[in-house]
């Protein structure tokens, strides 16, 4: 019997590992097909004639859907109704108004499994050729440079999007998987709340219109929000005021005994409370 030569056994391992590195390559193009050949996106938009969704609209995997009213109800309503249908959600928006709807929607979704990222109409096509290769189940919203968690984003003074001590959105940071069903949920229109800057140099939520019947309202205000200081007795929660705006009024929305409120307002839902 001969034995292979040195050179023999050098071909032989070369062709060894290049068997097994294009095993690899398929197990794990198999394993992500879906993502690579079959990524189809919903864009929701109320910018009908934007020259960016007119350029996105030529492309079969994606499909545009027109709201007159993108407010968190009728976002919600509409992606419920297409939800399987798609791999990814686009909501294009105005940039003042995405960390406020970013933030309900955030907490509407409950047990998400698929990215609703929202985006300026300039950051569409960006976005676009991304969102494939995102699998982030959060809603997400894109600033045109990085991705940051919807309830922790906020306009800084010079009007860009940050996200509020927190880093960039990314594969790592971002929240888990849910083990537990896909549920839609929505808040009610009739629900106000504003704030009330003036007390104590913190920013303060005020209740209109809502039966306050449990104690942890004082004075029906309720500390909440991107406050400095710790108070004493009050509950205090490291949060932006658009995820503690959302946070209560879709608490107010769908949880009837309100003498629960106070535990579930420091419950971490969505990556929402910073500290």
């Amino acid at each position: 019997m001969r034995f292979l030569l040195y050179k023999e056994k050098i071909m032989l391992l070369i062709a060894s590992l290049f068997l097994i590195a294009l095993l690899v390559i398929t197990i794990y193009f198999s394993i992500n097909y879906d993502r690579f050949e079959y990524s189809k996106i919903a864009i929701l938009t109320s910018e009908e004639f934007n020259e960016n969704v007119e350029k996105v609209s030529r492309n079969n995997n994606i499909s545009i859907y027109s709201i007159q009213n993108l407010n968190p109800n009728s976002i919600v309503k509409e992606i419920e109704k297409i939800y399987h249908n798609y791999t990814s959600f686009i909501i294009v928006i105005e940039k003042e108004n995405i960390p406020f709807i970013a933030s309900h929607v955030a907490f509407m979704v409950e047990n998400l499994t698929k990215s609703i990222v929202f985006t300026e109409k300039q950051n569409l096509l960006e976005i676009v050729k991304k969102i494939p290769s995102i699998v982030i189940p959060e809603v997400i919203v894109n600033n045109g440079k990085q991705l940051l968690r919807g309830v922790t984003t906020i306009l800084n003074k010079k009007g860009d999007l940050i996200s509020y001590k927190y880093p960039e959105l990314n594969h790592l940071n971002s929240l888990e998987f849910p083990k537990e069903p896909l549920v839609f949920k929505y808040i009610d229109p009739k629900i106000t709340i504003s704030f009330d800057i003036k007390n104590d140099k913190t920013d303060a939520i005020i209740i209109d219109n809502i039966p306050i019947t449990t104690e942890i309202l004082k004075n029906k205000k309720l500390i909440l929000i991107l406050s400095e200081k710790h108070l004493e007795k009050i509950p205090s929660f490291d949060m932006t005021r658009e995820a503690a705006y959302a946070k209560l009024v879709f608490l107010l929305s769908n949880v009837k005994d309100q003498n629960i409120l106070k535990q579930l307002l420091s419950v971490n839902f969505r990556g929402e409370i910073i500290n």
